[in-house]
């Protein structure tokens, strides 16, 4: 199970630990794979680093942040970007999701509302143009619960294809 966590800045990180019974080039051909069909498959997403020798992959990845805070909007309220970094040893595999970037949609009326990073717990009360403080907390809030359930998912999905790997 994905775990929420924070680095020094208090932004949220999700982690995992998925333990296999593979040395760590077969864990590392299989996290490769694994990433093809889980991160692969975000919009946007890249790799960045591939590392075979010391069985790191980092890359970048987003999603379409649509708020469940706010009804009626038909438009996404932009993206949120983040950073996964796969690192692989004998008999375990951990997966690092930091970073994450709310950017607002540059294309809705009256232009596109920025919350930047996402905190594990409350925002820095820091004023954010175009709306108020209690708006901006409330959807920062969201921004972290959608954040937390799409690559929970995500990475669920990627654990299962390492485990469907390592199965003989």
């Amino acid at each position: 199970m994905a775990q929420d966590a924070t680095d020094a800045a208090g932004t949220l990180v999700i982690t995992d630990a998925i333990g296999l019974e593979l040395s760590k080039a077969r864990i590392y051909a299989a996290a490769l794979d694994a990433w093809g069909f889980t991160f692969g498959q975000e919009p946007g997403a890249r790799l960045d680093r591939e590392d075979k020798e010391n069985g790191v992959i980092e890359g970048a990845a987003r999603f379409n942040y649509r708020s469940t805070a706010l009804s009626a909007r038909e438009e996404t309220m932009g993206t949120i970007a983040y950073r996964i970094t796969v690192q692989c040893d004998n008999g375990q595999c951990r997966v690092r999701v930091a970073q994450l970037v709310h950017t607002g949609n540059r294309g809705a009326m009256g232009g596109g509302i920025d919350l930047g990073p996402i905190y594990a717990g409350d925002r820095p009360m820091t004023r954010v143009p175009g709306i108020s403080l209690g708006l901006a907390q409330r959807l920062h809030a969201d921004m972290r619960d959608r954040s937390s359930e799409r690559i929970g998912q995500v990475m669920k999905a990627f654990a299962a294809r390492l485990r469907a790997a390592a199965a003989p």
